[in-house]
């Protein structure tokens, strides 16, 4: 489907069993869509978007390649385990509450993770 003026993918869900989307030079601009499309291709390996306006944003890759857990190609480069679980794991960290620093290195109580069913004391978080 490259070059087909594509803008709308949520029909491309039912998709489930397809291996290889080309979608290459097209109008797509949500990636939040495409995601949850892609969600639902549990079998898809490779993937072609460039040219599109959502590619124009930052850390598209990354998003991408979270939400189809089965791709080993997008956009003509290999995507490795490695790299999958580097995102994932930089997700997560992005995540975590942050320690201000007048409470780093003292065994204090954290008032911001007090409320929140989070370790309180910042020995839990350093060590």
């Amino acid at each position: 489907m490259d070059e087909c003026n594509v803008v709308v993918v949520e029909s491309l869900g039912f998709l489930d069993k397809l291996n290889t989307l080309r979608l290459k030079n097209n109008r797509i601009s949500s990636i939040e869509t495409l995601e949850k499309v892609l969600i639902c291709m549990k079998e898809l390996q490779t993937l072609n978007i460039l040219g599109n306006p959502l590619t124009a944003l930052k850390k598209y890759r990354d998003s991408i390649v979270v939400a189809a857990g089965s791709l080993t190609t997008l956009d003509g480069k290999n995507v490795t385990q490695q790299e999958r679980d580097f995102i994932i794991a930089l997700k997560h960290k992005k995540q975590m509450p942050k320690i201000p620093t007048k409470y780093k290195g003292k065994d204090t109580q954290i008032p911001q993770l007090k409320g929140i069913g989070l370790a309180t004391k910042t020995s839990q978080f350093t060590s």
